[in-house]
Formats: structure tokens, sequence, C-alpha cells
């Protein structure tokens, strides 16, 4: 189902909109409408309209709809439209398909998508808003004026005005070329995605209803907010705004630094916040290491990146086996963040990467019951202190025995070793 420009060109011109509302339908025939939360295996919870968290056993329902209940379609569409080899016509498409089922924060994001792939596309301009003056489209900009395209491009590269994007739990402002910013905008969505496919589950995460606010510079020189000389780009826990630079060292392809990294800081402290609503204490290794999950299975090109998180850090890996006094399962967890931005980082988010790797991608013996239950209260501020010991109790020694014999399995022999 697609909406017409004309109700597209109303919505557009709408006050700000935000994802609809989930619907779920009992077997006993009532119709519960408000915000779900969390779709488990065995039970789902959501947040009704008068604001009261519900749970519900799977075997009383009879269908659920609404973006959050269809959100592995959003993210599937979400990748055909981002990709390298995506029509402006395909990105115009998913724009009427995000307003049709309750996406109402990805519309907009999806339109200039079709307009970084093709400035001329009628049918994304007119949805915009914008005007045509012969050939000349005029494109709404500040109070009351227009700008031409050349002359929007110029001014969206300056810190001062930059693009403004929304998507389900994200608000983005980014300077910068277009068809850069709409891939940066739409990766925060995409990693959401891939965090959540990792821990949801494990750990009843709900999902986010308050968006995440990001700030891409064009340049680091250009306005970027340097926090700390250590840090390349940084997620603020007090103003909660994640900061970074779009940049082409690695590949020639401008990405934002760091951002998988910061995102796995921003992502996993929201949802510990939204759920106790109390500032985040998820333990730093396992932001570290979720960081490093997502950076190393990361791949970037022209269009949205491919993310495997499953796929080994050889570095990291051999940076980890490398080392003469390595901690333990129980040291790691009990880690403070500064440690990991300190004189001896590296080697604390080698071991971190690892051993949360080894948790979700076990090739012999599994933690997975001990995992799940760590994660629950991790999520709920109470993963500090023995929380990590107590959870996998008798198991722990088993675990510090599996987990460095597998990095060393894994590892590649250092130059000069004898075979």
């Amino acid at each position: 189902m697609f909406l017409t420009l004309t109700a597209l060109l109303l919505l557009v011109q709408a006050p700000p909109l935000e994802t609809a509302k989930d619907s779920v339908y009992l077997k006993a025939g009532k119709l519960l409408n408000g915000t779900l939360l969390r779709a488990g295996e065995d039970e789902i919870e959501l947040l009704d309209e008068k604001g009261e968290v519900r749970s519900f056993s799977r075997k009383k329902i009879k269908a659920m709809s609404g973006p959050r209940a269809q959100y592995a379609e959003f993210r599937e569409r979400l990748q055909q439209a981002y990709s390298d080899r995506s029509s402006a016509d395909e990105a115009f498409a998913f724009a009427g398909w995000c307003l049709a089922h309750g996406y109402l924060r990805d519309e907009r994001l999806a339109l200039w998508r079709a307009l970084a792939i093709d400035e001329t596309h009628e049918g994304a301009h007119r949805a915009l808003g914008h005007e045509a003056r012969g050939e000349v489209w005029l494109i709404p900009f500040g109070e009351g004026r227009q700008a031409t395209w050349p002359d929007l491009m110029r001014q969206r590269m300056q810190a001062e005005q930059p693009w403004i994007f929304t998507t389900m739990h994200f608000a983005l402002e980014i300077s910068g070329p277009l068809d850069r910013a709409v891939i940066t905008a739409a990766s925060a969505e995409y990693f959401y995605g891939e965090l959540y496919a990792l821990f949801q589950a494990r750990a009843e995460l709900w999902d986010l209803r308050n968006p995440i606010a990001v700030r891409v510079w064009s340049a680091k020189d250009r306005g970027y907010p340097q926090a700390d000389a250590r840090l390349d780009g940084h997620w603020d826990p007090v103003t909660h705004v994640l900061h970074t630079w779009l940049d082409s060292t690695e590949g020639g392809i401008e990405r934002p630094v760091n951002y998988e990294r910061l995102l796995a800081d921003a992502v996993l402290a929201a949802a510990a916040e939204e759920r106790t609503k109390s500032p985040s204490e998820v333990p730093a290794w396992l932001r570290a290491g979720a960081g490093i999950l997502l950076e190393e299975g990361t791949q970037w090109g022209s269009g949205l990146p491919a993310c495997d998180p499953r796929l080994p850090a050889q570095n990291w890996i051999d940076r980890h086996a490398a080392l003469s006094a390595p901690r333990s399962a129980a040291a790691i967890a009990i880690a403070a963040g500064a440690e990991f931005v300190g004189p001896r980082a590296e080697e604390l988010r080698a071991q971190a990467y690892t051993l949360l790797h080894s948790l979700l991608y076990p090739e012999g013996k599994s933690f997975e019951k001990e995992f799940r239950a760590f994660l629950v209260v991790a999520f709920r501020n109470r993963g500090g202190g023995s929380a990590f010991s107590e959870s996998f109790g008798r198991r722990l020694a088993e675990l510090d025995k599996a987990w460095p014999e597998r990095v060393q399995r894994l590892s590649r022999p250092s130059p000069g070793a004898r075979e």
C-alpha cells in the first residue's frame, strides 16, 4: 500500500511525527493498543494507553500489528532502500511504505535518500514540499527562505546548518554531503537492530521509546567538541548526545569515526536507563565488547554497511593471546570504565571482546543460561560487583578455562614463533 503524493505532502507539513502505536489482538477477543516494548518467545510486554506495562503470554495472543511488531520487515526494507544498488524509485517507494505502516519518523529520510540518488526525482521533491520553478527546485531553508539545490548542498556542509533527520530510534544532525548524511542516519537504525538482535531476547530489553541524539560534523576541525584527547568521538552520558565526525581515511569512503563503538555505548546505556529510570550502570566490558563486535564485523561501502558480528576479529584475538598475564572473566567484568581509556585500555578491550564473542558464539561448551542471567541483571543496573560471578556460579571456573583456550586456538603464531 502506497500513499499518494498529496497524502505525503500533508503529512510532511504536519507537526513532527512520532512512530505509530502497536496493536495486540487477544484470543479472548480484546484489542489492546500501545507501545510494544518487548516481543519474547514466551511473552510480550506492552506499554498500554494508560502508561502501564502489561505482560501477556504468547499463548493468549492471536495477532500483533504495528511498527514494532514488524520491525524485522522494516529492517529488511531499510537495507534494500539504502543498498549501493538501490534506485531513487525504490527509496521513494520505501518512504511510502514507512508512512503506510506507521514508521512516521523514517519517511522523510527515505525521501532524501531518493534525492541523494537522483536530485531531479519529482515525487521526492514534491513530497518534501519543494517548489518547482521551471527546471529549478526551490527548497525551504530557514525561516521563510528558499534555496536552490546547489546552494542547499553548500549550506549543509557548514556546522551551523546541518541536515536534520529522524529515524525510529534516533534524532540526528549531520553536516556533510547528502549521500553520506542519509547513509549515516540510516546506519544508526541498522546498527540499533544489530545490537538488539544480540541482546534483546537475552537481556529482556525494552524497545527504546526516546530517540537517541546524534551530532555528526563534516570534519574534526569543523565544530566537533573535543571531550577527551584519548577519544575519537564520544557519547556524552550527561547530555545524552553522541558526537563524531565524517572521515574518509579508511577505504576512501566518508564514514562517521568510531560510529559502531559509540552507538553501542549509547544504545546499551539508553536501554538500561529507560528500563530502570536511572543513569546507566551497564558494565564497561559489555559496552566495549559490543562496540568491537559491531566495528570488526562491519564492511562500509557507498550504501548501507553490512555487519556480521559473528566474524572473529583476528587482531583483537591475537592481542589477547599475546598477553603474559590476562585477567579472569570475573576481573574483566568488574573493570571500571576509566580503565578502558587508560594506559592498558587496548589489553582490556581485547579481553572484553573475546569474552563477549565466546559467550555469544560458543564453539564447545555453552554458557547461555548463565550469560542470560547476568544480562538480565546488568541491564537493570545490577551488573556490577559480584553479579557476574554469582550468575555463573560453579561454572565460572569452566568459563575461565574454556575462554582462554578458545583464544589460543584461534590466534595466529607470533612472528618468529616455531611451528
